[in-house]
């Protein structure tokens, strides 16, 4: 049974929520809290699995009472509920808040919401993947230029400017983020020749992959061969995050779903990135099996080392503070029904951007083919009604487009 821990200074907001759980017949175990200290107390007694809190109350606001919950017991997942959407106050919860969800919420979305945050952890907690992880002699870890950005939106003074000071301080960063930006697949209608205005274009979470990203392909040291396969990943991952941005968009998520679909997508392969870099050997008995036996990448990895890259990436983006909606697009984008979603997600949008990535590299563009690699079930179980071709329609030549991209970016 999931336990759930709800805070708010309005006792009405409390009630509106407890009847909102009965009357959807909720199996939780739920307590309730008016404040910060008195959830902290709460929290000291007894053990729970999620915390979902409002933002602003008097005393100790969402923000530092989430800040204070990772500190002391970093295994709850942390939620905003808040009907206060400032842009200061959400830079202050991305690096604490696993989620933030806007009031008036439904009782659907808030249960989905909680569900699915506990099954990820779950499911990362029951594979192999810890086992991976320890056998990683060089575990990646974030490059200076995140933790810089990272607290840098902690502070009250954060804004696109001084997140834009730092992102110039690195010049490889710097164009990969114009690159994407002025990527053909973002439709701008004009040329973005400045980091702030790319700052503003792009949003947090995706500044925050291409930050990792960038940085993780600059520092492998390995074999030719291994360095190879790292570079045509970091092309192929930012191909696929601008193409699941558009699939997003396609299947009617806006605004910070389709932010997150394009991060999750840039990220999808961070953790080939960390088997490549660690097992480089593994990797190719990996590759040997799927050209032998005909296997997936996903079928190959669990025979050869018992765990995939989906688990080894959503593994590692959780150490990082990745919010969830990512966290369940990278852990599951090759195996979508493993998920509890029943609506179009930002793991919807990678899990056919990726498949469709894939298959118009190799010049293979037919329904069928695509199907191949298409969970349908899952699909029909979300309420996709487009066929994977309707959906790459409009996204043209893939490789022209980024080509094009990266062209008008000089």
């Amino acid at each position: 049974m999931i336990k759930v821990l709800f805070v708010d200074d309005e006792a009405r907001i409390l009630k509106g929520i407890k009847r909102m759980l009965w009357e959807a017949e909720v199996s939780w175990k739920v307590s309730y809290a008016e404040s910060g200290a008195e959830a902290l107390k709460t929290i000291s007694q007894q053990a729970f699995d999620v915390i979902v809190t409002d933002m602003r109350m008097p005393g100790m606001d969402g923000a530092s009472l989430l800040s204070a919950v990772k500190k002391e017991h970093p295994s709850i997942v942390r939620i905003i509920l808040s009907g206060f959407a400032e842009e200061e106050a959400i830079l202050r919860t991305v690096s604490v808040a696993h989620q933030y969800l806007a009031k008036p919420c439904d009782a659907d979305i808030l249960i989905d919401a909680v569900n699915r945050a506990y099954l990820i952890r779950q499911y990362l907690k029951e594979s192999n993947v810890r086992k991976v992880i320890s056998g990683l002699e060089n575990l990646p870890s974030p490059p200076d230029v995140y933790t810089r950005f990272l607290q840098d939106i902690e502070k009250p003074t954060s804004s696109a400017k001084s997140i834009a000071k730092i992102i110039e301080s690195d010049v490889a960063l710097t164009a990969q983020t114009l690159k994407l930006t002025n990527s053909a697949f973002f439709g701008l209608p004009q040329r973005v020749e400045k980091i702030e205005h790319a700052v503003s274009m792009l949003g947090l979470d995706t500044l925050r992959a291409l930050v990792l990203v960038a940085g993780f392909y600059s520092k492998h040291i390995g074999s030719s061969r291994a360095l190879e396969h790292i570079k045509l990943l970091s092309n192929r991952c930012l191909t696929i995050g601008m193409v699941s941005r558009k699939i997003a968009l396609s299947l009617g998520l806006e605004g910070l779903a389709a932010e997150q679909a394009c991060c999750a997508g840039v990220l999808s392969h961070v953790g080939t990135l960390a088997l490549v870099s660690n097992y480089e050997n593994q990797f190719e008995k990996i590759i040997r099996r799927i050209e032998n036996e005909n296997l997936n990448i996903v079928e190959a990895e669990r025979k050869v080392l018992g765990a995939t890259h989906q688990e080894v990436g959503s593994y590692l983006l959780g150490l990082w503070g990745f919010t969830d909606p990512i966290l369940e697009a990278v852990a599951f984008h090759h195996e979508p029904g493993k998920s509890l979603s029943k609506s179009p997600s930002p793991l919807a949008a990678v899990h056919i951007a990726q498949e469709i990535v894939k298959k118009k590299s190799q010049g293979t563009e037919q329904e069928g083919i695509w199907a191949k690699g298409i969970d349908e079930a899952y699909l029909r179980k979300i309420g996709v009604s487009q066929t994977v071709a309707q959906l790459a329609e409009g996204l043209g030549d893939i490789k022209d487009k980024q080509e094009a991209g990266e062209a008008k970016n000089g």
